[in-house]
């Protein structure tokens, strides 16, 4: 399965929740072979539905030029 890397930019307006829920860390490297969070759910109308960049089961790589891998 190929896999594709995008840079994805979220400004969250103050005081407004992202709304993505998600799971990761030293639990999920056994699926992924890091230490990546993955998306599992995205509420809807909220920040981050709207803003259509995240999706059901991405796998967040870096936050903030901070690794997960």
């Amino acid at each position: 399965m190929s896999r594709i890397e995008i840079e994805i930019h979220l400004e969250r307006p103050p005081g407004v929740c992202l709304g993505f829920s998600i799971v990761g860390g030293t639990n999920v490297s056994r699926i992924t072979d890091c230490r990546a969070i993955v998306i599992t759910r995205i509420t809807k109308d909220s920040f981050a539905d709207r803003d259509q960049q995240l999706k059901l089961h991405d796998i967040i790589l870096c936050v903030n030029n901070i690794s997960f891998c």
